[in-house]
């Protein structure tokens, strides 16, 4: 599968042109939600657009920042870019929620 090997430099370009040109598409057509932070999305067919008024922590005064990808639901409903490396199973999965998180403490019961 070429897909998996990795998408060349021009493969890339045309991938995320066509993402970009299809914002308006999605906004236009899609659903209006908020996910579990409260950050808005939208999501029409197999794409969302995230939508943000804050930077690293940081309110954003009449700015917003858009993020474009495409739902692949074949990672057991993980978000996948095609173009990032396919780390599942891997102890460098940041999604890998297999394990308890060995950096915080256990809650106490009140």
């Amino acid at each position: 599968n070429e897909m998996k090997k990795g998408l060349s430099e021009t493969e890339a370009k045309e991938y995320a042109l066509e993402i970009i040109n299809n914002i308006p598409n999605i906004i236009s057509n899609g659903k209006l939600s908020k996910d579990d932070l409260g950050r808005l999305k939208i999501e029409f067919k197999n794409q969302r657009v995230g939508l943000n008024d804050s930077w690293k922590g940081e309110t954003l005064n009449n700015r917003w920042v858009i993020t474009s990808y495409e739902v692949n639901q074949s990672r057991d409903g993980l978000i996948e870019s095609p173009l990032a490396p396919n780390y599942k199973g891997k102890d460098t999965n940041p999604l890998n929620l297999d394990n308890p998180n060995p950096t915080t403490k256990k809650l106490n019961k009140e």
